[in-house]
């Protein structure tokens, strides 16, 4: 067996008011050994049976697979009160004859969620744990001697109380049920033509099959994944004090905000862009914000390199490196616009359009990538563009670029989820910066005009908070887009030859405007 090279996971002594070390468990990080993950497993088994209070999960992969399963047992718990509920308040709020269509698949639901939290959920013993995101709760705890900055905190609390009101509930509904399907099948042929009469037709062998809940039901289980998917996304991620947060282009637009809302969630900045006098301003606002709220935060640090250029990028982030020894969240925001004809544009134009969309992030991924690995923690975040994901005319060389950074994130993605390392790309619509005005056109020079679409597109501090839940929740894959370009990336797929006609007439209609 190979060289483990980890820390034993102990209980906590109490020290500065921390918990006692009968009420805290850290399972530590493993940096290295081909089974790192079933030593982690059997650590955090064995804390799980010794109850202790609070359990500490350092590593990232086991950290999220424990969260989403205890999401998955409160999804079951939850699904089953709320069908069950559905069902038995269905009588109350829609005519009698229509009753079955919801009661009964709400009602089968309900049992079936609380018969497998019962037969499954109940044994493991993560069903007496949840997720503390307390903050106050959460300081008392001795996070500051993890190497990781994002642990999962597990806080034991009973479930017995949860499961009489799922087990009730259900059992009620499942009466119910009962009930309504012995009215349906069981009763004399009497009251059945008499029910016949008064609802005014006869209930066909289709109808009692589907009123039974059999393809209510279908739809019904596609409503528990989507309720799960909801689940999910409405649960909170870990803390970023203290992460250290690297911004690419937050100088101006979308990373000034990023930079201004992961300063407040606590975390360490570092700032990067071409323009030096420019990132000291961001530098300095974010202190004055910190004093004027009274927030402890860190001094924002700032980088000075072009994307466009692959010699200093390596250097910075050597630089960086060697000021924090580590990266916890990557956010390549940093890129140019494009605006021009096909015909019109020198090639020299494409080229350098690339070199900063899509080389440059690229390369700062790859330079920082191999401390993420080593550490098996970070988080790697790309803003891409809705052109990521559709192509529209007199864009190709943006658009060109941000496929290829959907395309290499998407491939990284996979190539080092083995590691506990999350990559999500951001793909927003149009957004109030001033990206349009300084987009090049295809002889090289700016635009210098704000585009409509930009000039009421979203606002960069709500898409800068939308970076920050992304992060906190390791999401893969955001669209911040409004309906029309999101259902364009579906016609786009689905019915291709009809979104080839939409941009076609598009592209005359723009030219026509140009002529004019």
């Amino acid at each position: 067996m190979a060289s483990l090279g980890r820390r034993r996971g102990v209980p906590v002594s109490r020290e500065r008011g921390v918990m006692a070390a009968s009420d805290c468990y850290i399972v530590h990080e493993i940096y290295n050994g081909e089974n790192a993950q079933d030593q982690f497993e059997y650590e955090l088994e064995q804390a799980l049976e010794a109850q202790y209070k609070y359990i500490i999960i350092e590593p990232t992969r086991i950290g999220d697979e424990t969260a989403r399963w205890i999401t998955v047992g409160n999804c079951l718990h939850k699904t089953a009160v709320l069908s069950g509920a559905a069902c038995l308040l269905t009588p109350l709020s829609l005519p009698i004859e229509y009753t079955r269509y919801v009661a009964l698949p709400a009602g089968a639901l309900s049992v079936a969620c609380a018969a497998l939290y019962g037969i499954s959920w109940q044994f493991d013993p993560c069903c007496k744990y949840q997720v503390e995101y307390d903050s106050q709760k959460l300081s008392r705890l001795p996070l500051h001697t993890l190497t990781s900055s994002t642990p999962v905190v597990l806080v034991r609390r009973d479930d017995i109380h949860r499961k009489r009101l799922h087990n009730t509930i259900a059992l009620a509904a499942l009466a119910y049920c009962a009930k309504k399907i012995y009215e349906l099948y069981a009763l004399p042929a009497e009251i059945s033509q008499v029910a016949q009469v008064e609802q005014g037709g006869s209930l066909s062998t289709m109808e009692r099959v589907t009123g039974a809940g059999m393809l209510p039901l279908v739809f019904a289980s596609f409503g528990v994944l989507l309720l799960y998917r909801i689940l999910l996304r409405l649960r909170p991620g870990a803390a970023l004090h203290d992460a250290v947060v690297v911004i690419t282009g937050a100088s101006s637009g979308l990373g000034k905000e990023c930079a201004q809302v992961f300063h407040a969630a606590g975390a360490r900045l570092v700032l990067c862009g071409r323009d030096a006098a420019r990132l000291q301003q961001v530098a300095q606002e974010l202190k004055a914000s910190s004093a004027e709220t009274h927030c402890q935060t860190r001094t924002p640090r700032t980088v000075v390199f072009d994307l466009a250029d692959t010699d200093t990028v390596e250097r910075a982030a050597e630089e960086i490196l060697k000021c924090y020894g580590q990266v916890d969240v990557l956010i390549n925001n940093a890129g140019i616009s494009y605006r021009g004809n096909i015909l019109d544009t020198h090639l020299s134009v494409q080229r350098d359009v690339m070199e900063t969309n899509y080389f440059g992030p690229i390369a700062f991924t790859q330079a920082l990538l191999p401390s993420m690995v080593r550490r098996r923690s970070g988080h790697i975040v790309v803003i891409s563009s809705v052109q990521g994901k559709i192509a529209i005319p007199y864009r190709s060389a943006y658009a060109a670029s941000k496929h290829a950074t959907q395309a290499y994130f998407d491939c990284l993605r996979a190539e080092i989820e083995r590691y506990g390392i999350p990559v999500t790309v951001i793909s927003p619509g149009y957004i109030r910066t001033n990206l349009s005005v300084n987009a090049v056109t295809g002889d090289g020079s700016k635009h210098g005009v704000l585009d409509k679409a930009t000039a009421t597109g979203s606002d960069p501090r709500d898409v800068a908070q939308a970076v920050l839940k992304a992060v906190r929740q390791r999401s893969k894959d955001v669209v911040l887009a409004g309906p029309l370009p999101s259902l364009a990336i579906y016609i786009r797929t689905l019915w291709p030859a009809l979104f080839f006609k939409l941009m076609a007439s598009r592209a005359r209609k723009e030219q026509k405007l140009k002529d004019e």
